[in-house]
């Protein structure tokens, strides 16, 4: 009798444990974590030169607003590998997601430049309409 309750005990302590497991399923993942995680997962498998899909990654996860900490790293180290108009333009993103907007313009900026200087066709509009909306943004601070 002792070892059938000392059984049942244990199969019942398994389904606890499987029921209130602290892993979450995949499928319980909201859409935000989802993108994060196929994020990371994308940088686990990237080559040590692909700084574009560092900067990809770390795009996405701004966009989500998610792994903000994670992503500025991912950036940083893109920038390392080959400073271009992308990812000097995300690690601008990433300056006005946190609310340093000279940071974030100072980055525009370079971009801008970058992009003039190694890109024959390169079209500027995007990052200027970002720097304008920071500077809008800090004259309606202003007028406060």
């Amino acid at each position: 009798m002792k070892i059938k309750t000392t059984a049942i005990l244990s199969v019942l302590a398994l389904l606890l444990v499987q029921t209130f497991s602290f892993a979450v399923p995949a499928d319980r993942l909201s859409r935000k974590e989802r993108i994060v995680k196929a994020a990371k997962q994308s940088v686990s498998q990237a080559s040590p030169d692909d700084w574009y899909t560092l900067a990809k990654s770390a795009k996405i996860c701004l966009e989500v607003n998610k792994n903000l900490s994670e992503a500025s790293q991912w950036i940083d180290k893109s920038l390392a590998i080959h400073t271009n108009p992308y990812n000097l333009e995300i690690k601008g993103d990433y300056y006005a997601k946190n609310r340093l907007p000279k940071k974030a313009v100072d980055c525009y900026i370079k971009a801008l430049k970058n992009g003039h200087e190694r890109i024959p066709d390169f079209d500027p509009s995007r990052v200027q309409k970002k720097i304008a909306k920071l500077i809008n943004l800090k004259i309606a601070e202003k007028k406060k």
